[in-house]
């Protein structure tokens, strides 16, 4: 068993990006991707990531790109001390429309810049922003805009679905979470039997239909969240049953209650892993 430990904060100059600070020491966390573009750097020891048959561990003096469409977690399998980092979330579409091409291109893009430069720029101006200094959001962004620009140069791996059906079956949850389909709906859009199909999209995506529909969920929530969307509206625009559904359901994806998150504050949770 092992723990993390996640700070998630945002500025009120840049309520689309979202920051996170946290520690992981060892174990297993359950596989997950985020609502939009990443960039992490690890500030001391070293992350270990897993994403579904590849793995990289990150360094200090690195940064890690990730596009929104990488399902991925940490590798219990190696074994590490542990490690403090920090992650920018951004939607990429701000200010970015000379990249938009580009970034649909690197949706499910690994990328790692080995740069000892950059990755000081980047916790020297996500830690600004932390402490109020709104220059540093301009500086962030402006970092944000160079690496996408040069993401490409850099990629080590690049995430996709390899069986047909288990593409329909992604497809057809993409378009439809709001609804909430259950497995045998979403297995009868993939050709496949229930069974067949439970075990064939854990194995190609790394997470079960129902957790992945989940995530789209919550994930369309920290958006709408972030726009200050009220939290009744979108508990049944997303397809929850009532709050307390939504709240657990957030609650246990994220490591953060939505009240909290909405805030905007900093906010710090403990979770097993």
């Amino acid at each position: 068993m092992g723990s993390i430990s996640r700070t998630y904060w945002r500025t009120d100059q840049a309520r689309d990006l979202d920051f996170l600070t946290a520690s992981y020491n060892r174990g297993e966390a359950e596989c997950h991707f985020h609502h939009g573009f990443t960039i992490s750097a690890v500030e001391s020891g070293s992350l270990p990531m897993l994403f579904r048959d590849f793995r990289a561990i990150l360094h200090p003096g690195e940064l890690l790109f990730m596009g929104p469409d990488v399902p991925h977690s940490f590798d219990g399998g190696h074994q590490v001390d542990g490690c403090s980092y920090r992650t920018l979330t951004h939607p990429g579409g701000r200010n970015y429309r000379e990249l938009e091409e580009m970034l649909k291109c690197r949706r499910n893009s690994i990328c790692i810049i080995r740069d000892e430069a950059l990755w000081r720029d980047f916790l020297r101006g996500v830690k600004g922003v932390e402490e109020g200094e709104s220059r540093n959001v301009d500086e962030v962004d402006e970092l944000s805009r160079n690496l996408f620009s040069d993401a490409s140069r850099h990629e080590i791996w690049k995430f996709d679905v390899r069986i047909p059906q288990v593409r329909a079956a992604k497809r057809y949850i993409d378009a439809n979470y709001r609804k909430s389909p259950d497995i045998d709906e979403i297995a009868t859009a993939s050709g496949l039997s229930p069974r067949h199909f439970t075990r064939l999209f854990k194995s190609e995506v790394g997470m079960t239909a129902h957790r992945y529909l989940n995530q789209l969920k919550v994930n369309a929530a920290r958006k709408m969240l972030a726009a200050g969307v009220p939290m009744l509206w979108l508990t049944y625009e997303l397809g929850f049953t009532d709050q307390s559904h939504f709240s657990k359901t957030f609650s246990k994806l994220t490591g953060v209650s939505p009240l909290r998150y909405a805030s905007g504050t900093v906010s710090k949770e403990q979770a097993a892993v």
